[in-house]
């Protein structure tokens, strides 16, 4: 088809769709909206809860829109839409997300051009595949004609028709949704009302080719056919040559209520996922796939899973606890590493210039790993390695973990500030916040696994550091974490303020990796902080490490820092030029930012790790990488009497009633 001839004004029925255009496309304040019709099939409160809810389908946890491997999955209508997005009963006009960025106090703005991407090839695929993709919509969302009557509300499986893109500022990419069963209605749309066009009313909208790209597309606004495709020098122009203006835009309802037939109309799934079902086989239960939220099945609601025990939903009060068949710790043993009575092989690592020592007792191979933690000072991490005979010990690894997994009740994800921690925890006798807070329950109340793992920790503790009495620091805390297959613990350190100098661990289950590291502004010399409301890296004024990259430099910067008798904005000044000069010192194919582990441990089933030295927390920071399908670490700490205030002290007594424990049962 040849371009249509250019028109110089509408006419009569042209006026009248223009008028039902600006009927259909018309956009009231969120305040105004009237109230929907229906509810939606599922709606969550908050982003984590509908993402882990959703996983598999929607899991985007600050962007718009969801896909995986080149399939196009899921989109989040919520704030931050473009001028001409539409959403109405069963069409949805949207702009490609990305290419933003923050624009003050005033929320988001586009950035740059929008270019084909991965997200828009996979709405190609999409549409040339007829593969629907799932539509969430917030209630910040200024398009949907009625009020959502919750924070994030399911609307419906959409058809993918069309992808192009237009011309504001920048390029934008835009599609077209259409509802899958347009038959039915959606939810969505306001109480009472009737639709002003039926979809597929109006016919087929106009299409054109263009003659200097070849590219053919249908007629999309009321003020001309234009082509679409950002590469050719015909974009964005009208037939007579010029740009629209922004007033001209109106949707041609022929393009905006076309009516799309697919050869399958049928949604592929429901919103509301089925219940996990406890499997019969061990170990089945602890897959990360088990961590996923559930939807509902009683009032829509989109519950994470919080507790260690299943799922509770927080809408209706709905539970499902199905019953976790336990791990038996004869299954958990890795055969590529063999325990035998033995002294155990080790598979840790470190760098050269971490001092080491080993020693053989009760069983256990004692790896003592020695670094500066700072210019004066050094810090300590001790890896006992477990063999069979700690393991099968009377009251040690194997019936610890066993019982654990049965009788250990009240394991929580605790809340972070806009997520869930990733594992389960719950912390007996001396309070302890950690990365988020969370109560705390006395040691009459803990399962006996937990005492003994205190005691064994303070015996371990004492044997390795030489004290042949009691410390007097005894440990009087325990964090008890829980992981499932694939969580992890990200770096991070034990050094809150008012805890003891010393960290241990006793760790049971599957196999991880636990590696310590300096933190980066420590060992490259750079942080980023605000000074008088201006962000800017600035260099540290730690004494560098011998082994820390440019450290001659950062000796030389120091001493000019300390001598300088600057005044604090002159300081701050010659720091960002220091740490201007510290990262042009840098090779270029060496990172400024990426920091090596110092020691990487391979701990076992029944392992003990003890890290001793409080700057070895000020400065330096260790992560853990669990391998096995579940597995729980012990963590003591003393927590120092006047660490807390009067309102954060436990109303129990801390007292640890046990039998000492002595290791003479693993003497060797």
């Amino acid at each position: 088809m040849s371009l249509p001839a250019p028109q110089p004004a509408l006419d009569a029925a042209e006026h009248d769709l223009a008028a039902i255009s600006l009927a259909v496309t018309k956009k009231l304040p969120i305040g105004q909206k009237p109230e929907p019709r229906g509810q939606p099939e599922i709606w969550a409160e908050s982003r984590h809860h509908l993402c882990e809810s959703l996983s598999g389908l929607y899991a985007s946890w600050q962007g718009s829109y969801y896909g995986k491997s080149g399939v196009a999955k899921a989109f989040m209508l919520d704030g931050n839409g473009h001028a001409r997005d539409h959403l109405d009963e069963n069409v949805i006009v949207l702009r490609a997300s990305g290419s933003m960025a923050k624009d003050g106090d005033n929320g988001m703005k586009q950035r740059e051009d929008q270019e084909p991407n991965h997200q828009y090839h996979a709405m190609v695929n999409a549409i040339n595949q007829q593969s629907p993709v799932a539509v969430i919509c917030g209630d910040k969302n200024s398009q949907v004609p009625s009020k959502m009557p919750h924070k994030y509300n399911s609307l419906d499986w959409y058809k993918v028709t069309h992808v192009w893109t237009e011309r504001d500022r920048f390029n934008v990419i835009k599609y077209r949704l259409e509802k899958l069963e347009s038959a039915t209605t959606g939810w969505w749309v306001p109480r009472d009302s009737e639709p002003v066009v039926e979809l597929g009313a109006l016919g087929s909208p106009v299409k054109a080719h263009c003659g200097s790209c070849s590219s053919n597309y249908d007629q999309i606004y009321l003020c001309g056919w234009m082509c679409l495709n950002s590469k050719c020098e015909k974009f964005w122009c009208l037939p007579d040559g010029d740009t629209p203006d922004p007033a001209q835009l109106i949707y041609d309802l022929r393009f905006l209520k076309q009516k799309t037939s697919w050869v399958n109309e049928q949604a592929p799934i429901s919103f509301r996922f089925p219940l996990y079902t406890a499997s019969a086989i061990a170990g089945e239960d602890y897959k990360v796939e088990n961590l996923r939220g559930m939807t509902c099945p009683e009032c829509g609601k989109c519950n994470a899973r919080v507790k260690w025990e299943g799922w509770e939903c927080t809408g209706c009060g709905f539970e499902h606890m199905p019953r976790i068949n336990p791990l038996p710790a004869a299954s958990i043993q890795d055969q590529n590493y063999p325990v035998t009575d033995a002294y155990p092989s080790s598979y840790d690592s470190a760098l050269s210039h971490v001092k080491l020592s080993v020693e053989f007792s009760h069983n256990y191979r004692w790896i003592t790993y020695k670094f500066n933690v700072s210019a004066t000072e050094e810090g300590e991490v001790v890896h006992g390695i477990a063999n069979r005979v700690v393991r099968e010990e009377t009251g040690g690894p194997n019936e610890m973990w066993e019982d654990l997994q049965t009788n250990c009740h009240g394991l929580v994800r605790r809340e972070l500030s806009n997520a869930l921690m990733n594992s389960f925890t719950i912390n007996y006798g001396m309070p302890y916040k950690f990365i988020a807070a969370g109560e705390s329950l006395p040691f009459t109340d803990a399962p006996w696994p937990v005492t003994e793992a205190v005691s064994r920790l303070n015996w371990a503790d004492r044997m390795t550091s030489g004290t042949a009495v009691k410390d007097q620091e005894n440990f009087n805390e325990l964090y008890l974490v829980a992981y499932l297959q694939d969580q992890s613990m990200s770096y991070h350190d034990d050094g809150e303020k008012g805890l003891g100098s010393t960290v241990a661990t006793l760790s049971l289950g599957g196999r991880a990796e636990m590696n310590f590291r300096p933190k980066s502004p420590f060992y490259h010399g750079m942080k980023t902080i605000h000074y008088k409301k201006k962000r800017m890296t600035v260099m540290t004024k730690d004494d560098p490490l011998p082994e820390f990259p440019n450290y001659e430099m950062r000796k030389q910067f120091l001493t000019e820092i300390r001598n300088g008798n600057l005044s604090e904005d002159e300081e701050h000044e010659r720091l960002a030029e220091m740490a201007t000069a510290l990262r042009a010192a840098y090779p270029s194919k060496q990172s400024h930012t990426k920091v090596d582990d110092y020691i990487k441990l391979s701990l076992g089933h029944g392992d003990i790790v003890i890290m001793r030295g409080a700057h070895l927390q000020k400065y330096y920071e260790h992560g853990v990488t669990p391998k096995g399908l579940m597995r729980y670490a012990l963590t003591c700490r003393t927590v120092l009497p006047g660490h807390l205030k009067e309102s954060e002290l436990p109303n129990y007594e801390v007292d640890l009633t046990q039998n000492e424990y002595d290791g003479s049962r693993i003497a060797k």
